[in-house]
């Protein structure tokens, strides 16, 4: 099997995808992409910030990056739990 940096970027492209679509609610940060993919960091930020121009993932609050349904949106449960602000964020409690 060759290494991960030998691949072509269509196929690295592919294999992150795959990913996105195996496990639903996927969420990586560039980082855990990089680590993933066998990656430099900009390869990396390049691959992700194509998938984010194509709609295929949408960019998170906190840096990571989730897979968009097909229709373009986030997942239900990713609106819900990790990407949604809850009601009273902008309230300071002391």
């Amino acid at each position: 099997m060759p290494s991960q940096l030998s691949q072509s970027p269509e196929n690295t492209l592919h294999r992150l995808r795959a990913e996105y679509w195996e496990i639903p609610g996927l969420k990586l940060t560039p980082a855990q992409a990089q680590r993933l993919l066998g990656l430099d960091r900009e390869s990396c930020d390049t691959l992700l910030t194509d998938l984010v121009s194509t709609g295929f993932l949408a960019p998170t609050r906190d840096g990571a990056f989730v897979r968009r349904d097909r229709e373009g949106r986030l997942s239900r449960m990713l609106q819900r739990h990790s990407c949604a602000t809850p009601p009273d964020a902008d309230r300071i409690v002391r």
